[in-house]
């Protein structure tokens, strides 16, 4: 029996996390969630594994140690009054 690879993406302005929940249920995992909004991301951390919730402003984010660990990177309409 083959095993089908579990494609892995990387979220970035995550929001509450509708984006990461279709492609969970689709089959993908989330390898890490980067949001900057600290209400997002309280809901973020009830609904997701938290060790993969990053608060952050992504451009912070130094996304070359992603190289190699995911398939996906995917991100939401960033909220420009955070920014």
């Amino acid at each position: 029996m083959l095993m089908a690879k579990k494609y892995k993406y990387l979220e970035v302005y995550t929001g509450c996390g509708g984006l990461s929940y279709g492609f969970e249920c689709a089959g993908l995992e989330g390898e890490s969630l980067i949001e900057v909004d600290k209400n997002c991301v309280k809901t973020l951390k009830k609904n997701f594994d938290v060790e993969k919730i990053i608060e952050s402003d992504m451009r912070k984010i130094d996304c070359k140690k992603y190289k190699g660990k995911i398939d996906l990177f995917v991100g939401g309409i960033p909220n420009i009054q955070n920014i």
